[in-house]
């Protein structure tokens, strides 16, 4: 089976389908725009796929940037990203890998400007079991992570990190 991306046109309720692109995976999960809308990154696999939301939305060839992954430091078990989100300044993204119970830091501008011949994580950060769900504070000083299955001494601890994958 393959994953799409449906684009929708908001203005008007209920929305219409633009369009949908065929994506490099069997199975898409959480997306993350850039705060300049210029690119749209999707969790799949085991790390993200990178869209060009100007040649997605034009329906021109070539929307579909690169991808970026863990895969080759992981077991396909251990390969579930989950969600994503961009740091404040749009450089790294921060991706869950549900199974393998940690977060995966990219740099999506090196990425971008080499491309993608800069693939490999600028950093891995441990969490609990079973990590899910992502969200950046506003101002850009910290990223949240949700986690499934803690153990007793975790299960009310919230654990942060600064930009850049390294713990507060």
């Amino acid at each position: 089976s393959e994953s799409r991306l449906a684009i929708l046109a908001a203005d008007d309720i209920p929305a219409q389908l633009v369009r949908t692109i065929v994506l490099p995976t069997s199975r898409g999960a959480g997306m993350a725009l850039s705060h300049d809308e210029h690119h749209l990154l999707i969790a799949a696999d085991a790390g993200v796929i990178v869209v060009s939301t100007q040649r997605a939305l034009a329906g021109e060839r070539g929307a579909i940037l690169g991808a970026l992954s863990i895969a080759h430091r992981q077991s396909p078990a251990e390969s579930t990203a989950l969600d994503v989100a961009f740091s404040a300044d749009g450089r790294f993204a921060f991706i869950s890998i549900e199974f393998a119970d940690k977060i995966a830091v990219f740099d999506i501008r090196a990425a971008l400007e080499t491309g993608f011949r800069h693939r490999d994580p600028v950093a891995i950060v441990p969490l609990g079991r079973g990590v899910g769900g992502l969200a950046p504070s506003p101002d850009g000083r910290w990223i949240y992570a949700t986690s499934q299955l803690t153990s007793d001494d975790e299960r009310q601890a919230v654990r942060r990190w600064r930009d850049g994958g390294q713990r507060e």
